[in-house]
């Protein structure tokens, strides 16, 4: 039996809990959320409290924090809206703000106004204040919301202008925190733009469907950039057998 599951392990093309993802990086591992059945809202929003919490003391005063994933359909908006949700809960002014101009989902995942314009509207010069942007959740009151517009042209080149700083400056005045719904990481001009004003930039890994590769390029992303504050969270594992008794 041990050498079967050596074999199985070998064989292996991704991670299934923290424990095994802290073994394959040097960058903290922050938590794991696991999957939770005919989605309990209220055990959702206990465990990323603990991951928001886990992201606050840290002995420094980080207000931004850019989620990514590295693909979509990993667990990169999910993750981004459950942390805003877990600061709203706990008692925090929030807002989400969408910067993914590749392949927004945000507006798909939430009951948002399409009617009000977006980030890239004041990116490019063509908004004077990020506030005509935002839209109240409706589907959980607790957090504001900026989604992105989709198609956007040359989405880089917005990203890399100075409009990026002023525009979280201005969300810094109303808000406590800033939860940044980033693009995937196969965009790097996109997630380095992002990264010099974020103080915490969060790396999704959804168990059983992000490869060992993935992690290695998300790994060689941090180190080859030097992308300070990264740190990692896995997604979607399976609820140990103790708890299967509870709605997970």
């Amino acid at each position: 039996m041990p050498v079967l599951l050596y074999v199985r392990d070998l064989l292996r093309n991704h991670v299934n809990s923290a424990d095994e993802l802290k073994k394959l990086t040097q960058l903290p591992v922050i938590g794991q959320i696991p999957i939770f059945k005919d989605d309990n809202y209220n055990l959702r929003t206990e465990e990323f409290v603990s991951v928001a919490t886990s992201l606050l003391f840290t002995g420094k005063d980080n207000r931004i924090f850019a989620v990514t994933a590295p693909e979509q359909g990993h667990g990169g908006t999910y993750t981004a809206t459950n942390i805003a949700n877990a600061f709203a809960a706990m008692g925090h002014s929030v807002v989400l703000l969408d910067l993914n101009f590749r392949h927004s989902s945000l507006s798909d995942t939430i009951s948002a106004t399409s009617s009000r314009p977006g980030p890239a509207k004041y990116l490019a010069g063509q908004l004077e204040d990020i506030c005509a942007a935002v839209t109240h959740n409706k589907s959980n009151t607790g957090y504001d919301i900026i989604v992105a517009e989709n198609n956007v042209p040359n989405p880089a080149l917005l990203l890399a202008s100075q409009n990026l700083k002023k525009l979280i400056e201005q969300l810094k005045a109303q808000y406590k925190y800033i939860v940044i719904d980033a693009p995937s990481a196969n965009f790097l001009s996109d997630i380095l733009s992002i990264a010099t004003i974020s103080d915490s930039n969060l790396l999704v890994i959804r168990a059983g469907i992000t490869t060992l590769s993935q992690i290695r390029k998300l790994n060689n992303l941090v180190r080859d950039n030097s992308i300070e504050n990264a740190e990692m969270i896995v997604d979607g594992v399976k609820p140990p057998k103790k708890f299967l008794g509870i709605s997970f």
